[in-house]
């Protein structure tokens, strides 16, 4: 009942409502309403500007922070400010954060941030080839949060895939067994194609991944025209293979017959 009395305003007018105007000149909240502005800005000149007032507010703001070193197109310049976020963001953190809240770390509001920083690394270390260190910065991800509320165990995946370590491949399938998502399926029929080749049970993974969305694989063709990339989809849609893609990164080059082994497949 009290959400249906906030949804549709802003965060401004609930706090006036409820007395909390103190917190409208808490710089902090202030920052953090510029960067809110910031995601929704129609132009990089105006996300900058909102940017900006943010940081005079909260210098240390690391959603401001991390903003802005995502608007740095190319992955070679990108990497040095996120990693200077990483290390404000844990500097924001009580010294013993990762002891008192290892397990649950995402539900903790505090920690989110961090949380966004790192899995913004593991994206960057990844497209600039830096494989083994996206696998660290992945790793430490699952390790405080297992419950994984960013998504990072589909680019760990793909990336064991990747340097062919088909035991963690297989520790991470155990360790949640109820995915059935493209990207998780794909990877799986891949990893079992590089380790096992063309055989009875790789077959039987590849034709489950392209039942379960067989738009991966007109996407990787050509056959159809990408979607607009909103972030949300549905199982089975085109907006699922287009966050597959990206998510299983370069193992699905054609390197190694992957192409013709599932062309293959009759699909």
């Amino acid at each position: 009942a009290f959400m249906d009395t906030i949804v549709g305003r802003t965060a401004e007018d609930v706090l006036r409502e409820h007395g909390a105007t103190h917190l409208l000149e808490n710089p902090t909240h202030q920052a953090n309403a510029l960067v809110d502005s910031a995601r929704d800005a129609e132009s990089a000149v105006e996300t900058s500007r909102l940017l900006t007032q943010a940081l005079k507010l909260d210098p240390r703001n690391v959603d401001a922070l991390l903003l802005r070193a995502q608007g740095i197109e190319e992955p070679e310049q990108r990497l040095a400010p996120l990693q200077q976020v990483k290390m404000i963001a844990r500097e924001n953190l009580p010294a013993d954060a990762f002891e008192v809240w290892a397990g649950h770390f995402y539900g903790v509001r505090e920690t989110r941030p961090y949380m966004r920083v790192c899995y913004e690394l593991v994206c960057t270390l990844t497209e600039l080839g830096h494989t083994h260190a996206a696998i660290a910065e992945a790793v430490h991800v699952l390790d405080v949060n297992p419950g994984d509320n960013l998504g990072v165990r589909y680019r760990l995946l793909a990336l064991y895939v990747a340097v062919r370590d088909f035991t963690a491949v297989k520790r991470l399938y155990r360790a949640y067994p109820d995915e059935v998502g493209a990207s998780w399926l794909y990877a799986r029929a891949i990893a079992a194609f590089r380790e096992l080749g063309d055989t009875q049970t790789s077959r039987k993974y590849r034709n489950a991944a392209v039942r379960a969305n067989p738009y991966v694989l007109m996407l990787l063709a050509g056959e159809l025209a990408p979607p607009a990339y909103g972030g949300t989809y549905t199982l089975g849609s085109p907006g699922e293979a287009l966050q597959a893609l990206l998510e299983l990164g370069e193992i699905v080059d054609p390197a190694g017959g992957m192409d013709g082994w599932f062309g293959g497949a009759g699909f």
